[in-house]
């Protein structure tokens, strides 16, 4: 959480270099593996709510 925070303050002084560096993301994000681990996340913060 740390470092996605470091490199959304980056992102917003250099555009260009958050272009770069956003690729790997993207395809990560659209990737199944994210959209898995997504639900998991959520899936636990709902049982550590209840």
């Amino acid at each position: 959480m740390i470092q996605l925070s470091d490199s959304y303050k980056i992102n917003k002084f250099d555009p260009y270099r958050s272009r770069q560096k956003s690729k790997p993301f993207q395809r990560l994000r659209s990737g199944p593996i994210f959209f898995i681990a997504a639900i998991i996340f959520l899936i636990y913060l709902a049982v550590w709510v209840i």
